[in-house]
């Protein structure tokens, strides 16, 4: 196993992608510019588990249908940007959970108020999605 201790860094200069818990979509070319070591910080202090680019999202509107959600969705900006419902158990809220993550020294994700609270069965149940 690999491991990789990130350096103290201020990185609040990349706040500006990300506002009231919700994630800017941003083009692949923007993130290149960002020391890999900083977004890699950034996303850990904030409970972020991907950064989503324009190119995904481009080539996601081509694979989707009008019955599409997204299960799992953390901070939505993936559906948000596709204009489809956005779902996520939110386990992180739970009590133990949360606690288990601080134990660890490990933020939790900071669910935003658009996201619909639902396990990804009653998820499937509720919106009957395609895809």
């Amino acid at each position: 196993m690999n491991a990789h201790i990130l350096p103290i860094a201020n990185v609040n200069y990349l706040d500006h992608i990300f506002t009231d818990f919700k994630l800017k979509i941003m083009p692949a070319a923007f993130y290149e510019q960002i020391p890999q070591e900083h977004l890699a910080l950034w996303c850990h202090n904030n409970g972020i588990y991907g950064l989503p680019t324009t190119e995904l999202i481009d080539w996601l509107r081509l694979q989707i249908t009008p019955k599409t959600i997204e299960i799992g969705s953390g901070n939505g900006a993936i559906g948000r940007e596709l204009g489809i419902p956005t779902t996520d158990s939110c386990f992180m809220r739970r009590p133990d959970v949360a606690l288990l993550y601080t134990l660890q020294g490990q933020p939790t994700t900071k669910y935003p108020d658009d996201i619909e609270e639902l396990s990804a069965v009653d998820a499937i149940e509720k919106y009957q999605p395609e895809v």
